[in-house]
């Protein structure tokens, strides 16, 4: 007689197999995809009795195991577009909107948001207040996050906006990269190229 038992529970559904007068193969099915076992830690013990009832702790065996919680990542995805709008200037107006956003099972962190602009945008082309926090220095829009800003729930997209004046003389095509850094993984990145000329497609 053989007795097998989780957590000190009998098990059932046993099957044996491939039986002789020495051995027998024994197994279960102990979790499956429409019955699966909580997580937590499991002993399933073995034990076994001669034809006449006998039985001694060399005729069973004892082994542990563990179900882990699913691992819980986040994930990202980051967007950057960008808006020509013509001013009664002549000058030219463009509005970059960078989204960031977590696409994974698990909160993540993301350190900083750098905006590499193109080269031919001067200091003077950023007007208005650059969206949270942003500041330019030295060709690039930098976001160092903190706290709660740096914070991204699962499936949670942040937006990051500023606006640049070209003037007509400066027209011509404007690409700019931004990339972020999150506090663990790689770094990821877009791009945006913009031609500005005030000429309806």
């Amino acid at each position: 007689t053989v007795v097998a038992k989780l957590n000190n529970s009998n098990r059932s559904t046993v099957s044996f197999t491939n039986e002789t007068t020495t051995a027998v193969d024994i197994s279960e099915s102990l979790s499956t995809t429409t019955n699966c076992l909580p997580v937590g830690t499991y002993t399933l013990d073995l034990s076994w009795k001669d034809k006449k009832g006998a039985t001694s702790t060399s005729c069973a065996l004892t082994t542990t195991f563990s179900i882990l919680a699913e691992e819980q990542n986040p994930s990202w995805d980051i967007t950057k577009k960008g808006a020509e709008q013509c001013l009664e200037s002549g000058d030219a107006q463009i509005i970059y909107t960078i989204k960031v956003k977590n696409i994974g099972t698990g909160t993540g962190s993301i350190d900083k948001i750098v905006d590499a602009l193109d080269s031919k945008v001067l200091a003077s082309y950023i007007t208005g207040t650059i969206s949270g926090g942003g500041l330019f220095n030295s060709g690039n829009i930098t976001w160092e996050l903190e706290a709660e800003e740096e914070t991204f729930a699962a499936d949670q997209e942040k937006t990051y906006t500023y606006t640049l004046v070209i003037p007509k003389t400066a027209f011509g095509s404007y690409t700019n990269m931004v990339t972020a850094t999150p506090t663990t993984g790689e770094n990821f990145s877009d791009s945006v190229e913009v031609k500005v000329d005030c000429i309806e497609d």
